[in-house]
Parts: structure tokens; C-alpha cells; sequence
């Protein structure tokens, strides 16, 4: 079998017990972060000094943690950067703690609408 994403994930369903969908995590961080609009996670110190160690897409590595046993981990890429997530998050919560805060008032806020485009 070739060593490709589709390839582990064919292999977790067989034979992984992973409450995870497909196996698959995303949003990892070197912190930990959470609101109502988005989440980061964190994971054990092996498998983040793993990914965060310069790694290119298609990599992938049996690891070993004490704690939770073994892992196959394949590395399907970054994500967007983190302090912008953040970013958008906090002005998401303002904005809905606002238009919120106006509905109790009975005077609520209307926003403007526009298109964003992130690229």
C-alpha cells in the first residue's frame, strides 16, 4: 500500500478506535484556544514537537508517547496562521456580543454588509 493520506486513512478505519473523524485533526497550536466560534488544540509534547519540526506535506512517522502508546501521523499540510484566527475570533465575539446586547436593549444593531475575500 502506498504511503499517501488516503492510504492511512483507509488503514485507520480498519484497524484505529480513534473517536476522531476519520483520524483527522486540525487547528493544532502551541497554545491552547477556545471560543465559541473557533477552537485550537493542543496535543502530548512528542507529536507537537514532531509537527512543528519543519515538516513538508506527505511526511509521516510511527511515534511512540508514553502516555497514549503508538501513533502514524502523516503531515496533510499548515494551516492558516494563528494570531489571525485569533484575530478574526475576538472581532466575531465583539460583534455577536454587540448585535446581542442591542436585542436585550430591544434596539438592535444592524452591521453593514459586505464580501471578504482572505487569500
Amino acid at each position: 500500500m502506498g504511503r499517501n493520506e488516503q492510504a492511512l486513512l483507509d488503514l485507520m478505519s480498519e484497524h484505529s478506535d480513534d473517536s476522531t473523524i476519520g483520524g483527522f485533526y486540525d487547528n493544532i497550536a502551541k497554545m491552547q484556544y477556545q471560543s465559541s466560534h473557533f477552537q485550537a488544540m493542543r496535543v502530548v509534547s512528542e507529536l507537537e514537537d514532531w509537527l512543528f519540526d519543519n515538516r513538508t506535506v506527505g511526511d509521516s512517522e510511527l511515534i511512540y508517547t508514553a502516555d497514549f502508546g503508538y501513533h502514524i501521523v502523516y503531515f496533510t499540510g499548515e494551516g492558516d496562521v494563528f494570531s489571525e484566527l485569533m484575530a478574526k475570533d475576538r472581532m466575531r465575539t465583539r460583534d455577536l456580543d454587540e448585535w446581542m446586547e442591542g436585542l436585550h436593549r430591544g434596539e438592535p444593531k444592524k452591521h453593514a454588509a459586505f464580501i471578504l475575500v482572505d487569500f
